[in-house]
């Protein structure tokens, strides 16, 4: 871990406004490193990972913070609150401008690695981030089932993991057919993280006022009115 906060540090330009805020935002949005933490687990499969290895997981941990920051340019508080250190630029203009940043900086880091494999799949897992957004925002959050919970969360969430498993085996030479099992098992491990994650906060008072006052798409909600209640108690759960 500490050489992924390493990598962080050196692959921020020094030429930026904010760069020490910047690293430390990015460090405490991802304070376990889970993605590149699970990179780096799939990595040892095949032999001791090396640099190259610990440059990816800073591309997972870049695109994972943009995505965070992207998520609340519609809610002005919120982005003030998460980047409260860029006092010339306000709230949602600071997240998009960053995350955006981020995004270029990543592709930038994959670039230079000269891995073509890797560059593909971390490029197809980004595109499907940005559909999964969009679909997020496009129904009402009551109205989302679990089919289309499951969806989502897949292609915003677990797609970085399943990138990152990908990668490992491309980085490996390992056959293809490796890499797309790797890809798979990696998805599904994203998804049982975000499960696990949902569940935890289910306790959690102020976390589910959270929820439903941001009208954030949340597993327990979806699987509450659409899984769990008839027809009658669903109408009155939404109506409340």
């Amino acid at each position: 871990m500490e050489n992924i906060k390493n990598a962080i540090k050196k692959n921020l330009s020094n030429s930026i406004p904010f760069l020490e805020e910047i690293a430390q935002h990015i460090m405490m949005v991802n304070q376990n490193f889970s993605r590149s933490s699970f990179l780096f687990e799939c990595a040892k499969i095949f032999r001791d990972p090396d640099e190259k290895i610990t440059d990816i997981g800073t591309t997972l941990e870049f695109l994972y913070t943009a995505t965070s920051l992207h998520r609340h340019i519609n809610d002005f508080d919120s982005s003030r609150r998460q980047l409260k250190y860029v006092e010339s630029i306000l709230g949602s203009e600071a997240s998009v401008l960053i995350g955006d940043y981020l995004l270029s900086k990543s592709f930038r880091i994959l670039t230079k690695l000269g891995d073509l494999e890797i560059l593909e799949c971390v490029s197809s897992v980004t595109k499907n981030i940005s559909r999964a957004q969009v679909m997020e925002i496009s129904k009402p959050t009551l109205l989302v089932t679990p089919r289309y919970w499951y969806k989502v969360i897949r292609n915003k969430n677990a797609g970085l993991y399943g990138a990152g498993a990908q990668s490992s085996a491309h980085w490996a030479n390992a056959p293809h057919s490796t890499a797309l099992k790797l890809f798979s098992f990696g998805e599904h491990y994203g998804i049982a993280a975000q499960i696990k994650k949902d569940i935890d906060n289910m306790w959690d008072k102020k976390i589910i006022y959270q929820k439903l006052k941001e009208q954030e798409l949340w597993s327990p909600i979806c699987y509450l009115l659409h899984d769990c209640l008839k027809s009658d108690g669903q109408i009155e759960i939404l109506k409340k």
